[in-house]
């Protein structure tokens, strides 16, 4: 529910705000978890347990690698997406915003006691700078889509996840006793 909140994020989102959701999302992922971990891990005996330690934090250390990766590359990714679609409608071609980028120059000119054409220079970077902002809280956005995607994908497969029963130290079988020997008749000359 939390990896489906971060999907909302806006460029005036609060710091508090992200970290509440941050502290719920990941107390609810510890207990995910550690359940998913025990039932896993309950499937091997008892001598393997050792080993059965060393290859579950293994795989969970690869598997967080490569899923932080896959994020950041679809956050960049989709970032460049959105920088290309916002560029595409603010074109100085657009005679709305050929006129809105001259305005807001002359108002920074103004203002800032500045020539007009560094006004207007100054209003293609600062929208600029507000472009790359939006862009890229739209590509964080996108690759919690995919994170929740994925988070209900991991929901469903949890329905199938059957409990085992707890292996047990099973004692060895004990040896039979020893024969007792038999008297055998001896023949005397």
């Amino acid at each position: 529910m939390t990896t489906w909140q971060f999907t909302k994020l806006t460029a005036v989102t609060s710091y508090d705000h992200i970290l509440l959701l941050y502290a719920a999302r990941m107390f609810g992922m510890s207990l995910i978890a550690m359940t998913v971990q025990t039932a896993g891990l309950n499937q091997l005996p008892r001598h393997l347990y050792a080993h059965r330690t060393a290859a579950s934090n293994t795989a969970r250390m690869v598997s967080s690698s490569l899923g932080t990766t896959y994020m950041v590359t679809v956050m960049t990714t989709r970032t460049q997406v959105h920088v290309a679609e916002y560029v595409n409608r603010m074109t100085i071609g657009n005679p709305w915003m050929h006129d809105a980028v001259r305005r807001l120059g002359g108002d920074l000119a103004a203002h800032l006691g500045l020539p007009s054409q560094s006004g207007t220079t100054l209003a293609v970077r600062l929208l600029y700078g507000l472009v790359q902002k939006q862009s890229i809280v739209e590509g964080i956005n996108d690759a919690f889509w995919i994170a929740t995607a994925l988070a209900g994908v991991a929901l469903i497969l949890s329905l199938f996840i059957r409990r085992m029963g707890v292996w047990r130290q099973v004692e060895p079988l004990k040896a039979l006793p020893e024969p007792t020997p038999r008297l055998q008749s001896v023949d005397r000359p």
